[in-house]
């Protein structure tokens, strides 16, 4: 394979997550939350000699979660 395109692609994202401070706690917290986006996108390779070959479809959909603690100066 001398060359692999990618096609340009855009996709959904979302976030849902939460901020907890204690009624007594000034100035520290935790919070939580998750996000998710689905990203698809054409594969195509090129021989040397300039025969295309088509890969299919490849999807990037990470699910990514935080938890931390918060400190407010």
């Amino acid at each position: 394979v001398a060359k692999l395109d990618a096609d340009v692609s855009y996709g959904v994202a979302g976030q849902i997550g939460f901020n907890f401070q204690p009624a007594d706690a000034k100035n520290w917290g935790v919070f939580v939350d998750a996000r998710y986006a689905d990203l698809n996108t054409d594969l195509e390779a090129k021989t040397a000699d300039g025969t295309k070959i088509d890969l299919g479809e490849f999807g990037i959909d990470p699910w990514v979660y935080t938890i931390g603690y918060s400190y407010k100066f």
